[in-house]
């Protein structure tokens, strides 16, 4: 689906009447780069490639306040993030409509650069300095309190939970054995324990990214790294970012990114349940492409290694 002529109309409403436009994927989102008079956007039409992949985020009020917390981020020292654009009425989103339904959309400015590779983050002070960097995001949400919890994705105890329940799907694919599920079963308990002890009363108590990935942060000509894609940014553990950072660096390196975020050594206290972190971001990827085929090699060979 094309849906160029639709884009044209919906882009009117933020002045932008001659664009060239460039579908770069469907996934989460459906995602296009703007292009007129020399400057670039990123344009985003919330609905997902899968109706399974649809959440909080896709919901009109959820991406609200994706977007009121990128504007808030945006005036941020430190942070280099794509700030999202208002319409000429000064609506943060916009709609468009396709096969009768109105789908929310967003504008935002776009970012030069190239996703990061685990060989990039082979480099001590690459690896520190994104460490500095979810570090940075993770100061700023402790002072933002911007949305109920509500209405954003929660990816805490619950959410463990519910991503061990979807990967029990994989069975009935001839992706994982009853033994596979057993075990993972066994580990969300354990992991979803630890953070009741460490992290008593209320789940989800803290802010995240949620999705940090080499595919989301870019590695910009000047050697700095931003932090892209808050579509699942909502409640959780720190420590899940955390987790997800060091996921990215080849593991001889990791040191200097944990350096890097706690300013010094890492607390031998989280070790054991950063490690679980680790782990859970790991099954939420396999939960994620439950339904995707092509996935479906990858994840048997690296079931075998969890």
């Amino acid at each position: 689906m094309i849906l160029k002529q639709e884009i044209q109309e919906v882009l009117l409403q933020y002045g932008i009447s001659d664009p060239v436009i460039t579908f770069i994927r469907h996934s989460e989102n459906r995602t296009y780069r703007i292009e007129q008079g020399g400057q670039r956007y990123l344009f985003r039409i919330h609905q997902p490639v899968e109706a399974s992949m649809k959440g909080l985020q896709h919901e009109p009020e959820g991406l609200l306040h994706e977007l009121r917390m990128l504007n808030h981020l945006s005036g941020q020292a430190g942070q280099s993030v794509q700030k999202p654009i208002r319409t000429r009425e000064g609506e943060w989103i916009s709609y468009i409509s396709i096969d009768n339904r109105e789908i929310p959309c967003s504008l935002l400015t776009w970012l030069e650069g190239r996703a990061v590779r685990g060989k990039d983050l082979k480099d001590p002070a690459l690896a520190s300095l994104l460490g500095r960097q979810v570090a940075g995001l993770h100061q700023i949400y402790r002072q933002y309190a911007g949305f109920p919890r509500s209405e954003r994705p929660n990816q805490g105890r619950s959410n463990h939970l519910e991503v061990a329940r979807k990967i029990r799907l994989g069975e009935s694919k001839g992706l994982f054995t009853h033994e596979d599920l057993e075990t993972v079963d066994e580990a969300v308990h354990f992991i979803n324990s630890a953070i009741e002890t460490r992290f008593p009363g209320e789940d989800s108590p803290e802010r995240v990214h949620g999705d940090i990935g080499t595919s989301n942060i870019l590695l910009r000509e000047d050697g700095t790294l931003s932090i892209i894609d808050y579509g699942f940014f909502g409640s959780g553990y720190e420590l899940l970012d955390i987790g997800m950072g060091a996921l990215c660096v080849p593991g001889d390196f990791r040191g200097h990114y944990l350096e890097g975020y706690y300013g010094g050594d890492f607390p031998e206290k989280d070790g054991r349940l950063l490690e679980g972190f680790m782990l859970t971001a790991v099954l939420g990827y396999y939960a994620f492409q439950i339904h995707h085929e092509q996935a479906y090699d990858w994840m048997k060979e690296r079931m075998l290694l969890l």
